[in-house]
């Protein structure tokens, strides 16, 4: 059972390393840019990207809140 428990807490490490990627990769900005945007250095985010270190929870919501607000002022700019 723990075996099961480590291999979804894996899983779901790497879906928010990639969902991390794909958030900076999206709105264009270096890791060195979204680690100020997070308020972490630039190698964490690197390791979060990469499944070394887990990212908490409310960084990934934090970073999640970028994409929307970038959506939004596209939606202003309309």
């Amino acid at each position: 059972m723990a075996r099961r428990s480590e291999q979804m807490t894996r899983e779901i490490a790497s879906t928010y390393a990639e969902r991390l990627r794909a958030i900076r990769e999206q709105l264009g900005i270096s890791q060195a840019k979204m680690g100020a945007r997070l308020g972490v250095l630039s190698n964490l985010v690197s390791r979060y990207e990469r499944s070394i270190q887990d990212i908490p929870e409310p960084t990934m919501r934090l970073a999640e809140s970028f994409v929307a607000l970038q959506h939004g002022r596209k939606k202003e700019n309309l």
